[in-house]
């Protein structure tokens, strides 16, 4: 867990600085931060909650 967040800050902190100092990448740069943040939240928590839910499910 560690590794996958620690690898989705370096890369939003990357991007952190073009984002905001170019005008043309803004869009990009912002589009790029937060599908990437959502992604790892995505991943790391609520794609396991699911699959604990759906096996007590199926064991009941």
């Amino acid at each position: 867990m560690r590794p996958i967040i620690l690898t989705s800050i370096t890369t939003i902190m990357g991007l952190l600085p073009l984002s905001i100092a170019e005008l043309t990448w803004r869009n990009m740069g912002f589009t790029i931060i937060c599908g990437l943040a959502f992604g790892t939240i995505l991943t790391l928590f609520i794609v396991p909650a699911m699959m604990v839910s759906f096996y007590y499910k199926k064991i009941k």
